[in-house]
């Protein structure tokens, strides 16, 4: 998304929309994501063998509707990446590339 965001690759003007369709809500996914992982671990240094993190699970059930909203636009988001890449050879470069790097 990053390297989308600072570059050519997508003309400006359609660059924020492209962006928004395909990384739908990731940031609310990465904030979520960082949450429980800060609260796991402080539970990990309690105890070496942890007995229980529905606790911690818990209070977060709402939070889990975004993992909905991602999954539920993926099929529009492949549909977008694949609309650009046909329609922009620059852009499918970067997917082969970011595909290596991937790999």
């Amino acid at each position: 998304m990053i390297p989308l965001q600072s570059s050519s690759i997508i003309e400006p003007s359609r660059r924020e929309t492209f962006i928004k369709n395909v990384f739908i809500n990731i940031t609310d996914l990465i904030n979520i994501n960082t949450r429980l992982l800060r609260q796991l671990l402080i539970r990990q240094r309690e105890s070496a063998v942890v007995e229980r993190i529905g606790d911690i699970f818990l209070p977060a059930i709402d939070d889990f509707r975004a993992y909905v909203k991602y999954g539920a636009q993926q099929v529009y988001a492949k549909h977008f990446v694949e609309v650009e890449k046909l329609q922009n050879p620059e852009f499918a470069i970067f997917l082969q590339v970011i595909k290596m790097f991937n790999s």
